[in-house]
Formats: structure tokens, sequence, C-alpha cells
């Protein structure tokens, strides 16, 4: 499932007069195939909102102020929100107060497009659209087509509109950005390795591998070389073979070396055994598996789980810059932040269960550094007590839980779908505030429709 959705926006300064322009604008643009959402839910209440003989008119959801209750008697522009092939497009004129009140010198009218990754921009068509749309109206009769230049703009966001996402609650906060961290970035070959890794028998594998590694006995060395997860470990170069010459008499390990089939090199075949006088050529001359430097490197600190969550992230839409890796400051680590929306999330990864004191330690270093969000993944369980202070402790962050090896990427990317069907929301809810209706002019106009 891909939670990505491709934002993009254009803009135009034009004169616009009053309401009417809009209107008549938005009149030709549903002409042409793009149905505005606004206005056909406005005329849908309009044939359906009866009282005996009287009906509520579509007129009375137009005027000021009651699509947008208590704008001062400023007369409100409304653009609307259009639907077509699966693509949004907003019409939206934002003020310095108001999403849509209109002003003489506000003359900056924005479109925005939100649309899937696999879909096909329409953005240039809609806005050549709206410029015939705009020169045909009246009162634009003698606006020059040249001088209707559409600019890209990084989104439809009014920062004068807007209070910031993230403020700071309280005197203790931090920033999390002053904390040392690394750029998030790995390789095609550590993303194979990684999902190897996942596998908990694999990874046990691994670490069991890494436990033996310098064992002076052959004895202790045990290792089923025709494991089905050891060749996999191989394939994606998180194991290597080696060759040892173990001593027949005191299975001791004399010496290691590189060899495809295990042929001693001349200069350590001609050594003899301390312990009992065989030439190094006449020991036993065996295989066995170490970790690569890879597979070393993954393993340590759990890095596979780092870049297995960073790469499912990428795949789901979220770019690797808006990733930092292994925050530290003191004694606090976050393992990923990730800035995404004007929001930052803090990660928690563990390869073991995760219990009571881990979690009340990320709960203690969400609140410290104001994050909006915490997610905690875990290959195994979260235990009954770390779930059950999860469900009450006293903060104010939200903490997103994902446990068990088969559902992490499954739940990750529809969490990452929630938080760009969310950020959508908010675009809409900032140029489209609440429609409030003025149950007082029903009133009135249900009264002087039926004298006494």
């Amino acid at each position: 499932m891909a939670g990505m959705f491709l934002i993009e926006s254009r803009n135009v300064e034009i004169a616009l007069v009053d309401q009417t322009s809009i209107d008549a604008i938005i009149s030709q643009l549903e002409s042409k195939g793009y149905r505005p959402i606004l206005r056909s839910i406005a005329r849908s209440i309009a044939n359906t909102a009866y009282m005996g003989s009287f009906s509520v008119g579509v007129d009375l959801f137009r005027r000021d102020p009651y699509w947008v209750g208590g704008i001062d008697d400023r007369e409100v522009l409304i653009g609307d929100l259009f639907v077509l092939s699966e693509r949004i497009f907003l019409l939206s004129i934002p003020s310095n107060k108001f999403a849509f009140s209109f002003a003489p010198k506000n003359t900056n009218l924005i479109v925005t497009e939100i649309r899937r990754p696999d879909q096909e921009s329409g953005i240039n068509e809609f806005c050549l659209l709206l410029t015939d749309c705009l020169i045909s109206v009246d009162r634009l009769a003698n606006q020059k087509r040249e001088l209707l230049v559409w600019k890209s703009v990084s989104e439809i966001r009014d920062t004068n509109t807007i209070s910031p996402i993230r403020t700071a609650t309280a005197t203790n906060d931090f920033d999390l950005d002053q904390l040392v961290s690394e750029e998030a970035k790995y390789s095609e070959l550590e993303v194979i390795a990684s999902n190897v890794l996942k596998h908990k028998d694999c990874w046990e594998l691994a670490r069991t591998i890494s436990t033996l590694y310098g064992k002076k006995h052959w004895t202790e060395y045990k290792i089923d070389s025709q494991d089905l997860l050891l060749n996999q470990l191989l394939i994606a170069s998180l194991a290597k073979k080696e060759c040892v010459c173990v001593c027949r008499k005191t299975h001791k390990i004399l010496t290691v070396y590189d060899s495809y089939d295990c042929t001693i090199p001349i200069h350590l075949g001609k050594l003899q055994c301390a312990h009992c006088s065989r030439l190094y050529c006449d020991e036993l001359l065996v295989n066995r598996y170490i970790l690569s430097d890879l597979g070393a490197s993954l393993l340590q600190n759990s890095k596979w789980m780092t870049i297995w969550i960073s790469e499912i992230l990428r795949s789901s839409g979220i770019d690797l810059s808006s990733m930092r890796w292994g925050a530290e400051g003191g004694e606090d680590e976050v393992d990923i932040v990730l800035h995404l929306f004007n929001k930052i999330i803090a990660f928690e990864l563990k390869d073991r269960d995760f219990g009571l004191g881990d979690a009340d330690k990320f709960v203690a270093r969400c609140n410290r550094y104001s994050v909006q969000e915490g997610v905690i993944v875990t290959t195994t369980q979260i235990t009954p007590e770390a779930k059950r202070y999860l469900a009450t402790y006293p903060g104010r962050v939200y903490i997103t839980t994902i446990e068990g090896q088969e559902d992490v990427s499954l739940q990750l990317k529809q969490r990452v779908q929630f938080w760009f069907v969310r950020h959508i929301q908010d675009i809409i809810s900032i140029n489209f505030p609440t429609v409030t209706l003025n149950l007082r002019e029903i009133a009135w106009r249900w009264a002087y429709s039926n004298p006494i």
C-alpha cells in the first residue's frame, strides 16, 4: 500500500472584484467537467431541505456571512474543491486573516492538485482552462492573457493563518534537532541483508555465528553446513566461509586461512603441530562459517533494523532526507527521527521484547523533546506491563505500537498512509474553514414565508 500523495500548487495574480466573478468562473469550470464539491453539497441541501411549502434556497449558503461565520461584514470569496479522474483540485483565495475573505489588495489565486504518484499531473491543463475562464468573465475582459502567469509555489499553506504546529509547552523542552545524529544512508546490499535478518530464524543463526568467532576448540563450534538458513546468510553476504586446520588429537584450531576447497597453502602445510607432531597438511582441514564485515556491522546496535524500517518508510513515499539516525544527547538516544509535514516523529526500535522500563524511558524522551508522535517497533512483543503503562502514561505525545515480525511492514505502511491523508485533510481544512449555517436566518425566512 503506497501512502504517498503528490501535492503541487500554482498561483496567479488577478484582480477579482466580487463574489459574482468567482461564481462565474466556477460555473464555467463545472461546465468543462470539473464538479465543485462545496457548491454541489449546497445544491443538494437546497433540493432536500423542505419544511412544508418552504425550502432553503442555495443562495442562503452563498451569502456573507453564512459560508463562514463572523467575518465582520466583509464580503467572502469562496473557492471550491474539484475532483476529476481521482485527482483533487483546490481553488482558493487566501488572505492575511481568513482563508477566503476578500480584500482589494488580495489578488492571489491559488490552485493546488493532490494526486497519487502513479497518476499523471493535470494541474497545467486545469490552470490553462482557468485562465480562459478568468478572461471570459466580464469584469476581467480587459485583462491581458500574457499577464496571467501561473507560478509554482511550495504549498497552499498561508503562514499568516496557521499557528505553529510545534510549540514549547514547558520550560524544560529541548530541541531534538540539536542532538548529534547521522544521515539516513544505506546501500542496496544492506537492504537485502536487512530483509534476511528480519526473519527470526536467520537473525538467531547470525547471532549464534557471531558468538562462535574466536573459539579455539573445534568441538565448541557447532554449525550445520547443510542448514538452509546458513545458505540465506551466505547469499545475502551476511556470512562467509573460511578454512581451518584442526589438530586431530586435541581438536584445537591451529590456523585459519582462505581457500575455496580447503587446500592448505604450501607454506602452512609444512608447519608441524605442537600437540601431535603431524604436519599441518596431514591434520583435519574443514570449513567453518563466520559473519562477514557486513553481517557484523548490521548486527551491531541492531543497525539492520534501522535500515529495514527506513527502507519501509522510503518505499512508502518518505524521502530519506527527512530522516536522521541515532540522535544522541547525554543518556538520551532516539533510533530514528522523522521530519514529516512540519511534525517530528520519534522511532524506538527493538529486536527483543519491549518492556516497562523501555516504555518509561521512551515516553520521557518524547515528552522532553516535544515530538508529535512516538512509534515503537519490536520484532517480538510489547510486554503486558508496558502496554498498560502506554495506555495510561501521563504525557501529551501520541504513541503508535507495532509488534511482531510478520505485520511490521504492513502496519507501518498503513501508518504512513494515515500521515499523508491527515496532511491532505490539514491542507483542505486550512483553506476551507468549516462552513456554518445561521439557523436564525432560516427561521426568519420561514416566518416571513408564512405570514400571519
